[in-house]
């Protein structure tokens, strides 16, 4: 099992913005799960704009590990934080986050959202200055 970036020519019609990073984790040839995540200089926040597993992959740790690979390129980036918007309706995707050491913040506290979304948000220093 690997987790790689896809290249540019991987993902030429998805990608439209070049700030835009995927990994993916593969294994034999069969891509089990993505993370798309753009970094925000303004803001030095990371944001998850999209996170999938098939279904067959999923509950074996494969978004769990893919999450860790955002953190650790948002680490690269020296960005503060990593945030993501998930629909409240979405309650598993919801404690999935709570449980990868992110919170749920304030509607619009980095950004615009839509009203029936939670914003949740991780920062390093609430986890490595504690």
């Amino acid at each position: 099992m690997i987790i790689r970036e896809l290249q540019q020519i991987d993902i030429k019609k998805m990608q439209k913005d070049s700030k835009t990073k995927v990994f993916v984790i593969e294994q034999d040839e069969v891509t089990m799960g993505c993370i798309e995540m753009i970094y925000d200089k303004v803001s030095n926040f990371l944001e998850i704009r999209n996170l999938w597993v098939l279904e067959q992959y999923q509950r074996r740790g494969i978004a769990r590990k893919l999450v860790k690979a955002s953190k650790g390129y948002a680490r690269f980036e020296k960005a503060e934080g990593i945030t993501v918007i998930i629909e409240e309706s979405n309650d598993n995707a919801i404690q999935f986050f709570l449980k990868e050491d992110f919170k749920v913040w304030p509607k619009n506290a980095l950004l615009q959202q839509k009203a029936t979304s939670v914003l949740l948000g991780f920062k390093f220093s609430d986890i490595y200055n504690s």
